[in-house]
């Protein structure tokens, strides 16, 4: 796979997206039934910033402007604690 052709993009993005979706889909099992999009997608991100090692920001803080929503401190806690299987 060459990077620098637009072929190589493709299946770059097609590799990266199927490893982010399959360690995601590992956690399924350990999920609350109350999490919701916005636990997913914070899950998401970070298997995102799992594959991507040090290209990315790591924390909402990295990110110009802080233009995420910041979770309320007990759903952080939650997702932290499933995510890792810690406990609170």
């Amino acid at each position: 796979m060459d990077i620098h052709t637009r072929e190589g993009k493709r299946q770059f993005i097609r590799s990266l997206c199927r490893a982010v979706e399959a360690s995601t889909l590992l956690a399924v099992p350990q999920m609350p039934d109350d999490w919701d999009g916005h636990e997913l997608r914070l899950l998401l991100a970070q298997d995102f910033i799992w594959e991507c090692g040090s290209l990315l920001p790591v924390t909402r803080a990295d990110v110009p402007n802080n233009r995420f929503n910041r979770p309320d401190r007990k759903r952080r806690q939650n997702f932290m604690a499933v995510r890792y299987n810690s406990s609170l």
